[in-house]
């Protein structure tokens, strides 16, 4: 992302030689049909991506099929080194700390992607394009107390911070790059931090006037779902997290490297997070949700 998408073709488009006959090969062992199988982590946002990913190839002539719900991070690694998957949306960041160990990952995206693709190599798979989309540690306020206040910024924050009330899980105390580093990077020092259980009951909160600032991440639904303004970092606390399409060696072809990242290129945070609000939000199956993104955007 942001002028670094030509240098990280891990391989090198013009590398990128390996037929579609031995992506039907290596597939063929597991007893399908010979396509690709995209896989996603248990959780929505992975499945929309999955989605996109399957029905952007499919939609270039690139057998594909979806599993969702596939499992946890390390079990779509085991599933990308024994050949039961071939493509999996991830996040540099995440993915980069899975590999090198926590921490590894930095706040600067080029430096992120040179270390991830080092350690992809290792382990024999491939990255393609990141996305500028990111899910990502964030911290959110409702439009009326960014209005009222005039944040847009952590370091906005940093000025009012002691007389707003922060809700956030309980590690937030403790998490360098929640309480200790917002203190650190940003002199933020709230008036009081309100534990609270991630996800519905920290939104509930933020809704209710319970506390001023939630910690979310970046593409929650309820973001869109509430119109609420998404801070931003911006000395950079935390480490990238865009989303990146991470494969094996049968899916390294030129062809399916430029229908990636052509989704890669067009995908945004905002329209992530609608996304996930259709697919949490409003029921929808993360399969028609990514048939309409697709369509809105003249890539199927």
């Amino acid at each position: 992302m942001r002028g670094t998408r030509d240098r990280f073709k891990l391989r090198g488009l013009g590398a990128l030689v390996l037929g579609l006959s031995l992506v039907a090969a290596a597939c063929s062992d597991d007893g399908d049909d010979g396509g690709l199988t995209v896989a996603a982590a248990n959780f929505p946002e992975s499945n929309i991506l999955a989605q996109i990913y399957g029905q952007a190839l499919e939609a270039g002539d690139i057998d594909a099929s979806v599993e969702e719900n596939f499992g946890t991070r390390p079990a779509l690694l085991d599933g990308l080194e024994d050949g039961s998957v071939d493509l999996a949306p991830e996040y540099v960041g995440a993915l980069l700390n899975e590999l090198e160990g926590p921490d590894t990952a930095t706040s600067d995206l080029d430096e992120s992607l040179e270390l991830l693709e080092s350690a992809l190599a290792e382990v024999d798979l491939v990255g393609f394009e990141p996305s500028e989309a990111q899910d990502v540690d964030a911290l959110a306020v409702t439009q009326e107390t960014a209005d009222e206040l005039g944040i847009a910024t952590y370091t906005d924050l940093a000025a009012v911070a002691g007389d707003l009330d922060f809700g956030g899980p309980a590690e937030c105390a403790e998490f360098p790059a929640c309480i200790p580093g917002l203190r650190d990077t940003y002199g933020i020092e709230f008036g009081n931090f309100v534990p609270l259980e991630a996800g519905p009951p920290i939104f509930d909160a933020l809704n209710n006037g319970d506390i001023d600032v939630a910690r979310v991440f970046s593409t929650d639904a309820a973001i869109a779902e509430n119109e609420w303004v998404v801070l931003e970092d911006d000395q950079g606390l935390n480490p990238v997290q865009n989303v990146i399409p991470v494969g094996t060696d049968d899916a390294d072809t030129e062809e399916i490297a430029d229908i990636l990242n052509e989704v890669s290129a067009t995908l945004t945070t905002e329209e992530l997070t609608e996304l996930n609000r259709r697919v949490v939000s409003d029921r929808e199956g993360p399969e028609g949700g990514a048939a309409d993104w697709l369509e809105e955007n003249d890539l199927s």
